[in-house]
Order: C-alpha cells, then structure tokens, then sequence
C-alpha cells in the first residue's frame, strides 16, 4: 500500500515523553501512514521503551554514531516513504482527527505543498517556573487560507509576524516529500544548514515556495517540557560536543553551522535573529537578499528594541 503521511520522530534521552508522542500516532486506524522513530543513541529507557510497542507501521532506527540535532533530523527524514512528512518533537502528539483533516485541505488545495496549522500546547509537569499552573491552550478555528510565504518571512524578519507561525517541517507543519527533496537538491544534497532546525526549515521552505496553506485547526498538540527546544540548552551543548566529535569521522555535514550564535540568540530569546541568522545560513537565499544593508538594520533595530524591553544587555 502507498504510504500517504509519515510521521518522523527524532528521539535522544526523552524516555518519559516518548511513549505518549508514539501512541497519539498509532492511535488512528489508518494504514496508509508510518511512524518512523529514530533513536539518538538514547542512555535512559528509550531503547526498552522502543521494544514494547508492536505495530507494523512503527520502524524504529538508529544512526552509526551520535549525531548533532540537524543531522539527525536529515538522517531520520531520509528514511521516510510517505508522500507527506512531518517531524514531530518526542514530547509532542499529533490530534485524533490530523489524518483526515489533512486528507480535506490536500483535497480542497490540490496544488499545495506546504501546511502550516495552528497551535495548540500542552505543557509537562516540570516548566511550572516560566508558565505557572498553565497545562493546556487551545483554541481551534475552521479557517484556511493561502498565505504569501515571502510577506510574512519578512514581517516575521522584521518582528510583524510571529515566528512560531510560519510553515516548518516540525510539529504543526506538514510538507511534500518531493519538496524536501527538491531543497535538498539545490543545496548541495542537504536540507539544514543552521543547528536550530525547526525554524531554519521554516526559512528554507518559504524561500522554496511562494505560497503555503495556513489552517487555523491545530493538528498538533506543542508539547513544552524542561527538555524542549526553546527552554534546554542541550541542542546547542550537542553541536558543539558532536560537531567536534565528527570531525574525525567519515560523516559529512554542512561546514557553516554554528552553534556559539544560535546559542546566544537562544538566550536571548530573539525571534527575528533567528530567522535572520537562519537565512544568512541558507544556500536558497538571493545574493541581493543577503547582503542587504537595510534589512540588516531593520533587523538589528528590532534586536535592540526588544533587548531594552527585556532590560538586556546588548554586545
């Protein structure tokens, strides 16, 4: 049977998060999806976590050595068949109703290749010390539109547009396979060039495309831990440590990531440098674009305002 949507979910040391991402997916009757679980060299209970499930459309994987986030990512997205794909984050799930909400869309917008749905969180037990008693936000609206992917990669450049919002290959996001290898092409066989991938990709595909399907109906649960992304510094502890490591190993990887910048934007909590710093990054993006002065500035001065809202000190 031809597999419709894959499902990748890039695991390393998420033992207690893991089994809720994998059953939100195994869940759905279908069966024309897979599940595709690649584990990190995990050293807690992951591996055993892995054996108790047994579904025909679960794949557990494994790369040769520790590989830093982004290259894990690539890694685990090559092994999916699916004409759609997704990464989703091993603390997060997908919706009860995700399947057959994307099979509407995809009917109703046969052209597109990209969607991007709306937000809906959950947090863990353990993250009370930034979000208090909140545990679940959601809100959900059946509307749909297509979206200029190049106005709002500028409006979220310049801070007009919610980063968080724009169409990713990650969780609340959704791409063709075709697409993803079509990037990968024109960028020298790889698809990330920047350690933060969720929003690097989010760059790379709206710089792909002119147009996405932004969906106001979550089709995922954002699950935030003390593990997750925007709050553990591991992502960046990992490029530095395996970067390092891999030096010496016949694995390739793109030369121009770097972990010390995106580490001090992480800090910092500055959206619009993140997007910036993923597009310097991007082989996709235009020479004219790159080295443009006033965007530069703009960026910059949106830096600085949000740093004196912060009461942070600039360097």
């Amino acid at each position: 049977m031809k597999i419709k949507y894959s499902i990748v979910i890039p695991t390393r040391n998420k033992a207690e998060y893991l089994p809720f991402a994998i059953k939100s997916v195994l869940k759905s009757t279908r069966t024309d999806i897979e599940l595709i679980v690649s584990d990190n060299f995990s050293t807690d209970n992951t591996a055993k976590i892995l054996r108790d499930f047994s579904d025909p459309r679960l794949r557990v994987i494994q790369p040769d050595v520790a590989l830093p986030m982004a290259g894990h990512y690539e890694f685990a997205i090559s092994k999916a068949t699916g004409e759609w794909i997704t990464i989703l984050g091993d603390d997060d799930a997908v919706m009860p109703y995700i399947f057959e909400s994307l099979d509407k869309y995809i009917l109703k917008y046969s052209d597109v290749d990209i969607i991007s749905s709306a937000r809906a969180y959950y947090f863990w037990e353990g993250c009370e010390n930034i979000y208090g008693d909140l545990v679940v936000a959601y809100s959900s609206k059946f509307k749909d539109k297509i979206r200029s992917t190049k106005n709002d990669l500028y409006k979220a450049l310049l801070g007009l547009h919610n980063f968080l919002d724009m169409p990713q290959l990650y969780t609340t996001g959704i791409i063709k396979k075709s697409l993803y290898e079509e990037i990968k092409l024109k960028c020298s066989g790889y698809f990330y060039y920047s350690i933060i991938p969720d929003i690097y990709s989010a760059v790379a595909i709206c710089l792909a495309r002119n147009s996405y399907l932004r969906i106001e109906e979550p089709l995922f649960w954002t699950g935030t831990s003390n593990k997750s992304m925007g709050i553990s510094n591991q992502i960046y502890l990992d490029a530095k440590h395996l970067t390092e490591k891999l030096k010496n190993n016949s694995i390739k990887i793109p030369k121009n990531i770097s972990a010390d910048i995106s580490y001090y934007l992480h800090l910092n909590q500055f959206g619009c440098m993140y997007f910036y710093e993923c597009l310097l990054q991007c082989p996709l993006t235009s020479k004219s674009f790159r080295a443009s002065h006033w965007l530069r500035t703009l960026v910059l001065a949106r830096v600085y305002n949000e740093s004196k809202k912060k009461k942070k000190k600039i360097k």
